[in-house]
């Protein structure tokens, strides 16, 4: 036990004067909690300092894992964008904005989605923040933020002025949606009758924050970031309540919708000005190693100085929401002959590939048998000198090189090596390394 006696006798001789602070390390004393060895146990105010859902109080420690500020343009090269109707999408200077639009036809529609999805890492808490803005909420007009797809994921909606949390999953019945509209949050309404005060008005400049864990049961909680705090304001609490997964995949890319759905008049918009996915602490261990070459008997460039792809890898049809991040690739001709090389993104055109998946449970198919291509983006060029060959050519050590998606993710990407040597006729082969994140 404690020894209190010298707390007590001062608190209990009138006679001896107690300084007030002592008085206050009594009060302070009589309020604490103690060990079993009788030492006092710190307590921390639960109100305000965030923790896992495994009990781990949060510090500053995070995983930035994709971000996009609206700055100079549309950031179409993160962003696949489908556009309905009159519908449009234009960058904003004066608002640091994408400002997605309709017009007053009915289904006019635009739908934002990143390239990728973003990855999933089991035991840890996932964050989207997405800073927006709209015009005045009108009949007929409806927009959504989140981290979803056509079938599956979570988002904020205001729907003709009803503002609704959803949760999406696919089913074999179909897509099944809980949509829980303001005046059933968990949290806080934002109507100024919560315990905040605060009333949501979304043609101001909001902080729009989703905080998830998955295992198919873990919370998913929405927020809003004002006056340098993160209010929730819904919490789905799934695990003990439903009886499948709350979506049937965490893998999703982030989106942004505006759909006149009722011939509403004018022109109506939704504002994105930035947006950000980060994973609670540290991430260390990336996934699954796996590698895909070109013929060890190698490859014939043809003429001197021109570039033939050698070889070529893309995420597989039925594996499109799968996480691959490329890595690094090796290039060299058979007599070491000095090579250009150029790593090339979504060519315009790759003549007669045959794709050929790695393994039946891997996400990605491969081919070397490409005669020819032309365009796309260039990601990495070099020279490599036969002293430099047979060596591993990292992709971008501080860039993520996933695997993305085109037409909203129903097209995978294509990444070529494609290697020009300096003399005619030289066999030349490559291999590339990725990381399968499962």
């Amino acid at each position: 036990m404690a020894d209190n006696s010298q707390y007590d006798r001062k608190k209990n001789n009138s006679t001896n004067y107690v300084h007030p602070n002592e008085q206050n390390l009594w009060e302070l004393h009589k309020s604490m909690a103690y060990n079993p060895y009788g030492r006092p146990v710190l307590t921390v105010d639960d109100d305000t300092v965030q923790h896992s859902s495994t009990n781990r109080r949060k510090v500053a420690t995070k995983t930035l894992n994709f971000y996009n500020t609206s700055q100079y343009d549309t950031a179409n090269r993160l962003w696949d964008t489908q556009i309905t109707n009159d519908g449009s999408v234009y960058y904003d200077e004066f608002t640091a904005s994408t400002i997605i639009e309709v017009g007053p036809t009915i289904g006019s529609e635009v739908i934002r989605q990143t390239r990728t999805v973003m990855p999933y890492f089991p035991s840890r808490q996932n964050e989207i923040i997405i800073g927006i803005r709209t015009d005045d909420q009108v009949e007929g007009i409806r927009r959504r933020f989140g981290i979803f797809n056509e079938t599956d994921g979570m988002f904020l909606e205001e729907d003709s002025g009803i503002f609704s949390a959803v949760l999406r999953r696919n089913t074999a019945s179909g897509v099944v949606e809980n949509r829980v509209t303001l005046e059933n949050w968990s949290v806080d309404r934002l109507d100024g009758t919560g315990p905040s005060g605060y009333v949501v008005d979304l043609t101001f400049q909001q902080i729009v924050v989703i905080e998830y864990e998955w295992f198919g049961a873990g919370q998913v909680e929405f927020a809003l970031v004002i006056d340098n705090n993160k209010i929730p304001f819904h919490q789905f609490d799934t695990a003990n309540f439903i009886d499948n997964p709350f979506t049937t995949t965490p893998y999703l890319p982030l989106r942004t919708e505006i759909t006149n759905t009722g011939s509403t008049e004018g022109r109506h918009d939704a504002k994105l000005s930035a947006i950000a996915f980060s994973i609670e602490g540290a991430v260390e261990t990336e996934g699954n190693a796996s590698n895909a070459s070109s013929p060890i008997t190698g490859k014939t460039t043809g003429g001197a100085n021109e570039f033939v792809p050698i070889l070529a890898i893309k995420l597989r049809d039925d594996r499109l929401q799968a996480v691959v991040n490329v890595k690094s690739f090796q290039a060299a001709t058979l007599d070491n002959t000095s090579i250009f090389y150029e790593i090339i993104k979504n060519p315009t055109s790759l003549v007669d590939p045959v794709w050929r998946r790695k393994s039946t449970d891997s996400f990605v198919e491969y081919d070397y048998d490409a005669t020819s291509i032309t365009g796309g983006e260039v990601l990495q060029t070099g020279f490599l000198t036969p002293t430099a060959q047979g060596g591993s050519v990292e992709l971008g050590v501080d860039t993520i090189n996933q695997l993305g998606r085109q037409n909203l993710g129903t097209t995978s990407d294509v990444i070529v090596v494609s290697v020009a040597s300096t003399q005619a006729n030289k066999d030349v082969f490559a291999s590339i390394d990725w990381i399968e994140l499962r």
